[in-house]
């Protein structure tokens, strides 16, 4: 019998019992590239507030080498970042499967596994992204041409995002559940991506319903954990403050200690997040998809005729 409260505890075990799934939940939620710019103690914001977009252009323009490095880098780092993401996810859905299964997570034989799926995985994450842009600059970029003053291009752009937000969702869930197919199944894109659109249309109520209920445990769970988070830094705070006053660490060290442990508690309780949801969303397509084998898609066959009794 389906029932959203096993899934919801199903998924709630299998997170806590494996911390490793944690560790690639932090890849994919964007632990990878933690953003040590932003603290006080390196001067990027006020590198760009003091340099106009103008000066920079020239200088750009008059280095042409350094350009093609900065261009490079910046490539480079996007196509490593989008492999280890993907990747990621991948090791979350096969790690997520065994632990669910209760088997010990085999790290082995699922890096094995996973090298075979990182092509089609990347693929159908850059197709969706595509697809979400598309259908964005399709709803709102008409609603830009109207003049400012004009009130229905206020009503206009509200309506697109009202429709923006189920088409998002759709899409969504067709990379999420194309995904399970290429890793679990070993399906080819094509087939994988027509099984994922398959299984969304044939269960919508019951991920919609899923998801309605995760989104409260995970805006819950998101307040509580931020609002603690943000607790603790006061509490470090005041305790490193004196140490300030006895001139024993710095201001600007305090300052760094608070940011560098804020971030990283942050990306931790949104890695934890991502790990609980994408295991909710794994119980219920492995609770939704058992009667499909995968042998069943690997290769075109002619059908089996019945055989009368």
């Amino acid at each position: 019998m389906f029932s959203y409260t096993a899934i919801i505890r199903k998924a709630y075990t299998s997170s806590i019992n494996n911390p490793r799934l944690w560790l690639f939940g932090l890849f994919v939620v964007g632990g990878f590239n933690l953003n040590f710019l932003q603290f006080q103690n390196i001067p990027l914001k006020k590198l760009v507030l003091e340099n106009r977009p103008s000066d920079l252009f020239v200088y750009l323009q008059a280095r042409p080498g350094t350009l093609a490095a900065i261009s490079a880098a910046v490539l480079l780092f996007a196509l490593v970042g989008l492999a280890v993401t993907n990747w990621s996810r991948i090791m979350l859905i096969l790690l997520g499967r065994q632990a669910l299964e209760t088997h010990p997570a085999a790290f082995k034989q699922s890096l094995q596994e996973s090298k075979s799926s990182l092509t089609g995985i990347i693929k159908i994450s850059l197709l969706t992204t595509a697809l979400m842009c598309f259908v964005a600059v399709v709803l709102i970029v008409p609603t830009l041409w109207l003049p400012m003053e004009n009130p229905l291009r206020f009503l206009l752009l509200e309506a697109s995002v009202v429709a923006f937000l189920p088409l998002a969702f759709i899409i969504s869930c067709i990379n999420i559940f194309t995904a399970f197919y290429v890793v679990l199944h070993k399906m080819p894109l094509n087939k994988a991506l027509n099984c994922g659109i398959d299984f969304f249309i044939s269960v919508w109520p019951r991920i919609l319903g899923l998801v309605a209920v995760l989104m409260v445990i995970y805006l819950a769970s998101f307040t509580i954990g931020v609002s603690v988070i943000f607790l603790a830094k006061e509490v470090l705070r005041l305790l490193l403050l004196i140490l300030v006053r006895f001139h024993i660490l710095p201001l600007s060290a305090i300052i760094l200690v608070l940011k560098t442990i804020s971030t990283v508690l942050f990306w931790f309780l949104l890695s934890g997040l991502s790990v609980f949801f994408n295991q909710s969303l794994l119980v219920l397509f492995l609770e939704l998809s058992k009667p499909i084998e995968a042998p069943d898609y690997k290769k075109d066959t002619e059908p089996v005729p019945a055989v009368s009794v």
